[in-house]
């Protein structure tokens, strides 16, 4: 049973509930050979691994959000270019600094001009991790990426150290190798093939816990999703989520980077950070939980929820739930930090967790009511003034 629910009109659910009935079927018969599972995801809650984040790398212990960039793109930019393309705040100061959705490291392919190792310098100082194969002029501070087949022999000990991608395939010996030798800051999954990711990754991880050498280090999952006729933005969106969410949901993963034909770096960077918070692990913007329209609901959902995500959507970490009627609304609030339920006709109820605290609010004024209660709880801040050189506007796909 697939079950799809959104604050839109019902015949908006079709979509979405196809896609996902197309990620499961294309799993099929896509397996792996059977393996032993230790991780106790059948039982029921599980922890995510304890990992040793390096210090010379800036990853995010809540999940890491990374880039893929050509060497010839990296050396085409001016810093409000480059700024723009990551996500970074361009003070008018001339400062560049991280922002909430900022990514952490980016992964940078083929030979670097002088344009590029001028920005690699000012992506260290921010400072955010870039990552490339090995060569002479690549500056101090950059980590070294590897494929695991080509790691044979110890590789020397540098600031910013060194990063192996996995395709998943390898044995157990060839992994324990592997580390053995290069001794990676964090790894990265990237499969040769979408088919059977979360077999794939469960067995990789279930490998990785084997060894003591490799239990600790942080893995993102690095997933590539081609343009496929007949799909739109949203198939490929709902797709990824499904590869991804479902590693990441058992605990396997410390973060991501997506890559889709078709997609810009914006709605893979913002759809990044969307897919890490619907996880539970990263949060970086306020949350919006909402039922789907009924016949009960009291007034109208989308325009409402558009509003309070208008006034409130400045809140990284809040949690704000908008329920059309009291029926259910209370217990579909999950764990909202304030609610916005329909009592009546032309009013509304406040809730602060499943408490309600405010009764029989005239609706015109509950937008209003509450932001005041979420000011009255220390949870609100001002929106801020926009002081930096914005390097441009993210566009949520999620």
């Amino acid at each position: 049973t697939i079950r799809v629910s959104l604050t839109e009109d019902p015949e908006f659910e079709a979509g979405p509930c196809k896609a996902l009935r197309a990620a499961a079927e294309a799993a099929v018969g896509k397996g792996v050979e059977s393996f032993d599972e230790k991780n106790g995801r059948r039982d029921g809650p599980v922890a995510r691994r304890e990992c040793v984040f390096p210090l010379d790398v800036p990853l995010n212990a809540d999940g890491s959000v990374l880039s893929a960039m050509s060497a010839e793109e990296l050396g085409s930019f001016d810093t409000k270019t480059l700024c723009a393309r990551l996500g970074l705040r361009l003070r008018a100061d001339g400062d560049v600094q991280k922002d909430w959705k900022s990514t952490d490291a980016v992964v940078v392919d083929g030979a670097l001009s002088d344009k590029a190792i001028e920005n690699i310098k000012i992506l260290l100082q921010v400072p955010a991790g870039v990552v490339c194969r090995p060569a002479a002029n690549v500056p101090e501070g950059v980590t070294f990426l590897h494929d695991a087949a080509a790691v044979t022999a110890a590789v020397p000990e540098r600031l910013g150290g060194h990063a192996v991608i996995f395709t998943g395939e390898e044995s157990a010996e060839q992994i324990k190798s592997v580390f053995e030798m290069a001794k990676p800051r964090f790894i990265l999954l990237k499969p040769k093939s979408q088919e059977g990711v979360t077999y794939l990754g469960r067995r990789f991880f279930t490998m990785l816990r084997s060894f003591e050498v490799s239990e600790g280090t942080p893995c993102m999952l690095w997933f590539s999703y081609p343009k496929v006729a007949g799909q739109d933005e949203d198939d490929v969106v709902i797709r990824a989520s499904a590869d991804f969410g479902s590693l990441f949901v058992d605990g396997f993963g410390e973060g991501m980077l997506w890559g889709a034909e078709g997609f810009t770096a914006d709605n893979l960077r913002e759809s990044s950070f969307n897919l890490l918070q619907a996880s539970r692990m990263r949060i970086s913007k306020t949350e919006f939980i909402s039922c789907p329209s009924c016949g009960r609901t009291l007034f109208n959902l989308q325009e409402t929820t558009a509003k309070i995500q208008e006034r409130t959507g400045h809140l990284p970490g809040v949690r704000v739930a908008i329920m059309g009627c009291i029926v259910n609304g209370p217990g579909e609030m999950a764990d909202a930090d304030f609610g916005y339920v329909g009592s009546g006709v032309g009013k509304v109820d406040l809730y602060v967790k499943y408490d309600c605290v405010k009764r029989a609010i005239p609706f015109e004024g509950a937008v209003d009511a509450l932001v005041n209660l979420i000011k009255e709880h220390g949870k609100w801040v001002e929106p801020e003034e926009d002081e930096e050189v914005t390097a441009g506007e993210a566009v949520a796909v999620m």
